[in-house]
């Protein structure tokens, strides 16, 4: 295990299903059907949370219950949309803007839940990965505002963030007691001759403190 100020390493394996995904099998962004695509990967009574990159700014969000929920008048426009990672603690749908469309990769490791880890069969790739585990530490000292579902953090140097993420400690000069973390899963592979290299990654979760 590698840790420094802003980053923790550790290496581990796991058995991972994987699916890319062609603009015919995301046709239900053309209408911003982003609550049907989704109930297509995710349990709709199961909560997610994801972060989609805008034409415009980045903003994030929860999916749960076959709802979205957004933070003010934030809202997802498949016109303005270049990446979006929507993801929980076991698997991951991201989707990208191509020059005719969209393209998606779909990624589920086997964790815990061995039943929903076999019902992932057709057309999925079966594979078995080196993992590094990375938490990486967001930028954020302060607590600028927050509701039942959102916090946005923010820091002196100007850097602002809302996260959907609640219960973030504070001080009584509203100071954060522990930074914010983004786990992420970076998949490993080897060539014919057993040099590694990265070649996906996806996020898990975000963190009030990391725990390996």
């Amino acid at each position: 295990m590698f840790i420094n100020e802003n980053t923790a390493l550790q290496c581990i394996h796991l058995e991972s299903m994987r699916k890319i995904l062609n603009n015919n099998e995301l046709k239900l962004i053309d209408n911003n059907e982003f609550e049907s695509l989704f109930n297509i990967f995710f349990d709709k009574n199961h909560k997610s949370i994801f972060f989609a990159w805008l034409d415009y700014k980045v903003i994030s969000g929860i999916f749960e219950n076959s709802n979205l929920y957004f933070y003010k008048d934030n809202l997802l426009d498949k016109k303005y949309l270049q990446k979006i990672r929507i993801f929980d603690i076991s698997k991951e749908l991201m989707i990208w803007r191509v020059k005719d469309g969209f393209k998606g990769r779909f990624i589920i490791d086997h964790i815990n839940n061995e039943n929903e880890f076999n019902c992932y069969t057709d057309n999925y790739e079966k594979c078995d990965f080196d993992v590094i585990s990375a938490y990486q530490k967001l930028f954020g000292t302060k607590i600028k505002e927050s509701n039942n579902k959102f916090t946005t953090i923010t820091e002196d140097r100007g850097t602002t963030i809302t996260l959907p993420l609640t219960g973030i400690s504070t001080d009584k000069n509203n100071e954060i007691k522990h930074p914010v973390w983004l786990k992420t899963y970076n998949y490993v592979e080897r060539n014919s001759i057993d040099q590694a290299t990265y070649f996906d990654c996806r996020f898990v979760e975000l963190c009030k403190k990391y725990k390996m």
